[in-house]
């Protein structure tokens, strides 16, 4: 099983949605961060389970509109609304001090 490495920003990503939802569903937002730990799990044990968005980086859908990104080799880059243009999530997913 490959160890699934989160940047500080994907992180960042995680705290700032899981507080968001939090602060109105406190239960729906403990339910979103277990589906966060499946799906890195599942990452780990399959780690080409999610297809290929844009090369290099695959995505794998979340509830709530919202999408992972990884990059290589099993780095979360991300969690970007998938509504955004796909040049935009792009772009954010390349440029290292967006946050």
């Amino acid at each position: 099983m490959l160890e699934v490495v989160w940047t500080r920003r994907a992180e960042d990503h995680v705290q700032r949605i899981f507080a968001k939802i939090d602060e109105y569903w406190p239960h729906t937002a403990e339910a979103w961060l277990a589906e966060i730990g499946k799906r890195a799990e599942l990452l780990a044990r399959f780690p080409e389970i999610t297809p290929i968005w844009r090369s290099p980086y695959r995505c794998s859908k979340l509830r709530r509109g919202l999408g992972l990104f990884e990059g290589r080799q099993l780095v979360v880059s991300g969690i970007i609304p998938l509504r955004m243009d796909p040049a935009t999530i792009f772009r954010r997913l390349e440029d290292e001090d967006w946050i």
